[in-house]
């Protein structure tokens, strides 16, 4: 099993606080012990993004959870991200990668 972690202990970039991001933790087991066995998925981000995206899934009857699934279904199919991501936004995601690697 393998685990990998992302810290929040180095900045994003120069000027720009960890609490400025909304994603500071995640790790994840990239697979089981079997096809079947599921992936244990964690990620702690920002309190105000979690409560209002809460608000939004509960309002349309779906757990947080849930919602993680179909998000991680689209990009199966989609073969990339459901939604539009600016050059900006990929070079953070980017550099965060890098900094946790390193």
């Amino acid at each position: 099993m393998t685990v990998y972690k992302m810290s929040a202990n180095k900045p994003l970039m120069p000027g720009i606080s960890t609490s400025n991001r909304s994603a500071m933790i995640f790790s994840a087991t990239d697979e089981g012990d079997t096809d079947t066995e599921p992936v244990i998925l964690k990620i702690q981000i920002d309190a105000e993004i979690y409560r209002e995206a809460k608000k939004v899934l509960d309002s349309i009857g779906i757990s947080v959870e849930e919602a993680t699934v179909l998000f991680l279904k689209e990009v199966v199919t989609r073969k990339g991200l459901p939604f539009p991501v600016s050059e900006n936004e990929l070079w953070e995601l980017r550099h965060i990668r890098t900094e946790r690697d390193i």
